[in-house]
């Protein structure tokens, strides 16, 4: 294993190299900031500086985003008094005692009713959001699915999993689209960027001038749904 360093912007990136038995060159970027890449085994060194080189901007951007994603995570704070954020609303958090553990939202709070101290309030909370982001986000689908479906296309299955990269992502081979949970979130018309985003993503897999032309046809402001949500959490 051979490493590299990139330096840009005084962003110091750490790449760590290594020749397999692969066709293609294949980046992946970890949390700490280095990028292990993969090689074929008979690629030179000059030819791993030049792709490295070309790939610049994009290890650049994408190990960026990466990083404040993360930090994402760290703007919810569960403990008495801490700060929920719900579809881009700020909730107060109080926890009282009660004899059945329950999760509440009104205006201000979000209510963490408890049996005992020992509550993982963080747990409680994860399968409260993920039944209320799951139902959300397949009304959603729902109204913009109809979208693809003229064009012949099966309406795809949501999932939602915890991802350091990006807010959603499209397998039309499974006919699935994977959302971020931490869209959660975000105002809901940047969630429906996102979905609208993912699914036209059935129709033209790659972000090219008819991809962004379909996308405008259907929802004339995503661009300024995609700033909102790029400055409701820096990225």
């Amino acid at each position: 294993m051979k490493s590299y360093y990139l330096l840009k912007e005084k962003q110091g990136f750490l790449i760590n190299v290594e020749r397999k038995k692969v066709k293609n060159y294949n980046i992946r970027i970890l949390p700490d900031k280095k990028i292990n890449c993969s090689v074929p085994i008979d690629c030179s060194d000059e030819d791993i500086s030049k792709f490295l080189k070309e790939k610049e901007n994009w290890i650049f951007k994408h190990n960026i985003k990466q990083v404040k994603l993360q930090s994402i995570q760290n703007k919810n704070i569960l403990k008495q008094g801490g700060c929920v954020k719900i579809l881009g609303h700020s909730y107060i958090v109080n926890i009282k005692n009660a004899k059945q553990n329950n999760i509440e939202l009104n205006d201000k709070e979000i209510i963490f009713y408890i049996k005992n101290s020992s509550c993982n309030l963080e747990k409680k909370y994860k399968e409260f959001s993920r039944i209320e982001m799951k139902s959300l986000y397949q009304n959603i689908l729902d109204k913009y699915y109809p979208i693809i479906r003229k064009h012949g296309k099966i309406k795809p299955t949501i999932n939602i999993r915890k991802m350091k990269q990006c807010w959603g992502t499209s397998n039309p081979e499974n006919n699935t689209i994977t959302i971020n949970e931490y869209l959660y979130m975000a105002p809901i018309y940047c969630i429906e960027y996102v979905i609208l985003h993912e699914i036209t993503h059935f129709l033209y897999p790659f972000h090219n001038k008819s991809f962004y032309n379909f996308i405008s046809v259907h929802m004339p402001d995503w661009q300024d749904r995609k700033k909102k949500l790029n400055i409701e959490f820096n990225v």
